[in-house]
């Protein structure tokens, strides 16, 4: 596809608008393709554009890149791959998300209170694996792991309803 210049095509179009406001023209393509026409699809394209570009750069959000990059890591340091991961049936990987946003909520009150340091709070109870495998880091951190164990169990409940996940 030839890359549109739409300055000059809008310029056309103007042009054109001009000119059959002096002349009598009736024919059947040009009021298909009509200069009205054209600015409105030009109009079309330039929002939709700038609605990429603003989706775009939300895609690029630090918090959404290390929730990503951490799932990665979850995969290719800690080995869960999607085949581990569709062994948790109990909603697992759920809990343990859960398990570590309450903590990051929660243990951030101890702090302001002067309270019991951030990773010295015991497993929680409703922690799904063994106790080795609670990290407690800091808030932002825990919030990070929670949503890449979020993704991790969506991704594990789309692949059970069949449903295709890109990239695997």
């Amino acid at each position: 596809m030839t890359a549109l210049n739409k300055q000059a095509l809008r310029e056309a179009a103007q042009e054109e608008i001009m000119l059959r406001s002096v002349s009598d023209t009736s024919d059947a393509w040009q009021d298909e393709a009509s200069p009205e026409a054209v600015l409105a699809l030009l109009d079309e394209l330039e929002a939709a554009e700038k609605r990429i570009s603003e989706l775009e750069a939300r895609a690029f959000n630090p918090a959404i890149l290390d929730v990503v990059a951490e799932r990665q890591r979850q995969v290719s340091a800690e080995g869960w791959t999607p085949a581990h991961d569709d062994q948790h049936r109990n909603n697992d990987m759920a809990f343990a998300a859960a398990c570590y946003a309450f903590h990051a909520a929660a243990a951030s009150w101890d702090l302001e209170d002067g309270g019991v340091p951030y990773d010295s709070h015991p497993v929680p109870k409703n922690w799904p694996w063994e106790p080795d495998w609670w990290k407690p880091t800091d808030p932002r951190r825990d919030l990070v792991k929670a949503g890449a164990l979020i993704i991790a169990e969506i991704e594990r409940i789309d692949r059970a309803a069949g449903i295709g996940v890109k990239g695997e």
